[in-house]
């Protein structure tokens, strides 16, 4: 705006320290009431006592009346407001009734959304956003709460889950590995939520985990565009109940631009004579490596399992993509830890590292001595590299385009958990009206979706649980050929489910003999493909019943 009113640069200069000076030369320095979080700046301690000198705002100046009327110089101030919560956007500003006026501009139409081209590309900036916590509620009566993240964002005025992180066991203080990436949009507002998980459900994946059985720890909202505008792009929030009462904690969320790089590195570590923190046995070792973000301290990237009992522990392979790492000679934290199940975990040793470092490692076969974080320089072990090597992390499109098919194969349950066929209620109900049932349901929207993964479409079918040609089948070809599986397209399945008569259902072993069937045929498909097994069957029964329960299903 500023310089369609001048006809020239306003803040021009060779490189961006010259064009603070400029810029702060101009508008006067900032300080606290003007930029809230300007003490943390790595160069406010530097150039404080020079701004000092530059308290005065000379924008008047540089823009007198007779070139810039009050009402118009109140726009440009608005905009050159170091506050993003109170500098004019620039949306505003061209709705403004001056800025229409000026120079008779003749008023701007932006295109509507359906004049846009469809094949115009689409820009994603997408941020990586990492989380840690402190000072969260302890809900559990003889150890630790067990927090895990989840992110939301709010799509045309309803939540939507994002992302969750991993389980943390037995801390208030979590620094999740986990990461959650989204699209970059500054006018939409992202909650963050934290749930405490019982300890019943440790060995169920997080994405499975039904939210409304877990102890709610606390929520926070915030802008996406709250993160990303400040100096070190990290924000820490209170964490409050679902009623917006009380404190219970904080959470600090930093983001990060999103890598396109697929490339990773895999590496295989072990360590040697570690120092021993337990007093009846060997410590349980394991592995944490951060990345080192100099405005931000440290950032988990990656854990390793743990060792139980041993001083010289090997640990599985480990990858550390680029996104992840950075750059090769980005600084690492690698630190090593003796397990305790409190989830006071007892630090072993620990030093800074580099990917270029770790692979001068591998190739001279030398270690890496851990020291103490108290500064003391007592060799507390050594860390060695057995394996480093880099790799291309394959995208499934990848995949696709080389000639990679995915072979999709159905197994239909008939068995009694369904419920009756004449009930409205059964997953098998054949609804007059042409309504599809929950399998049918389920055919067509995995089916479609899938078929253009295999070139010649025919999808082997099978049934199990009813009763075939007057015998109870186990297996059975859904299309009631005896020498040929397959069908044409999904609505070959879809029209064969249509067709079977079920009269009578009975348990689930029945099952296994359908998955037997599904490995055999994958083994006759050749090279080059996949297969996706959705066994479509009932998923909240009880276990399974013996196989003499078998009822039978008409074929």
């Amino acid at each position: 705006m500023a310089e369609l009113i001048d006809g020239s640069p306003l803040f021009m200069a060779s490189n961006e320290a010259d064009q603070l000076d400029v810029i702060f030369n101009v508008l006067g320095a900032p300080d606290e009431t003007t930029w809230p979080w300007l003490s943390s700046t790595p160069f406010a301690t530097q150039m404080m006592p020079e701004l000092k000198m530059k308290r005065r705002n000379l924008l008047r100046q540089e823009f007198p009346m007779k070139k810039l009327s009050m009402q118009g110089f109140r726009v440009l101030s608005g905009l050159l407001t170091c506050n993003p919560d109170k500098r004019l956007t620039a949306a505003a500003a061209l709705k403004h009734p001056w800025f229409a006026k000026m120079n008779n501009a003749p008023e701007l139409h932006l295109p509507k959304k359906e004049q846009v081209p469809s094949t115009m590309p689409k820009i994603k900036r997408l941020r990586v956003l990492s989380f840690s916590a402190s000072k969260l509620r302890n809900l559990d009566a003889f150890s630790k709460s067990d927090p895990m993240l989840v992110v939301y964002t709010n799509i045309k005025g309803k939540l939507e889950e994002i992302g969750r992180t991993e389980v943390i066991l037995n801390s208030l203080e979590p620094s999740w590995i986990t990461k959650v990436t989204m699209s970059y949009q500054f006018e939409i507002v992202q909650p963050l939520m934290i749930y405490d998980i019982d300890t019943k459900y440790h060995n169920t994946p997080v994405k499975m985990l039904n939210l409304s059985q877990q102890d709610f720890l606390g929520e926070a909202c915030c802008n996406l565009s709250e993160i990303v505008t400040k100096f070190n792009h990290s924000l820490t929030l209170n964490l409050r109940s679902d009623c917006g009462h009380g404190l219970h904690g904080t959470i600090t969320v930093h983001a990060e631009k999103s890598d396109s790089s697929r490339i990773a590195v895999e590496m295989t570590l072990h360590c040697v004579n570690l120092e021993n923190k337990d007093v009846f046995s060997k410590s349980d070792p394991f592995l944490r490596i951060s990345k080192v973000v100099e405005t931000a301290g440290p950032i988990p990237i990656c854990k390793t399992e743990v060792v139980p009992d041993n001083l010289n522990p090997v640990w599985r392979p480990i990858t550390l993509t680029s996104q992840q790492y950075g750059s090769k000679d980005n600084p690492l934290l690698v630190e090593c830890f003796d397990f305790n199940s409190s989830g006071d975990h007892v630090l072993i040793g620990a030093f800074q590292t580099t990917i270029t470092q770790l692979e001068n490692l591998y190739t001279s076969k030398s270690g890496a001595n851990f020291y103490s974080h108290k500064g003391q320089r007592k060799m507390k072990g050594q860390l060695f590299v057995d394996k480093l090597q880099e790799t291309v992390q394959h995208t499934f499109l990848d995949y696709i385009s080389s000639g990679f098919e995915l072979n999709f194969m159905v197994a239909v349950d008939f068995t009694a958990s369904n419920g009756d066929p004449r009930v409205p209620q059964s997953l098998h109900y054949i609804d007059p009206s042409g309504r599809p049932n929950s399998y049918q349901q389920t055919i067509l929207g995995v089916g479609e979706v899938l078929q253009f993964y295999d070139t010649d479409r025919r999808f082997p079918a099978w049934g199990f649980g009813a009763r075939a040609q007057g015998h109870v089948s186990h297996c059975f070809n859904l299309n009631t050929a005896t020498n040929d599986c397959e069908v044409v397209g999904v609505e070959g399945i879809y029209s064969n489910v249509s067709t079977i008569q079920v009269v009578a259902t009975g348990g689930r072993r029945s099952s296994m003999h359908a998955g037997s069937a599904g490995k055999a045929q994958q083994g006759t498909d050749g090279v080059g493909g996949q297969a996706c097994w959705p066994r479509l069957a009932d998923a909240e029964r009880a276990a399974a019943v013996e196989d003499n329960d078998l009822g039978a299903a008409e074929v």
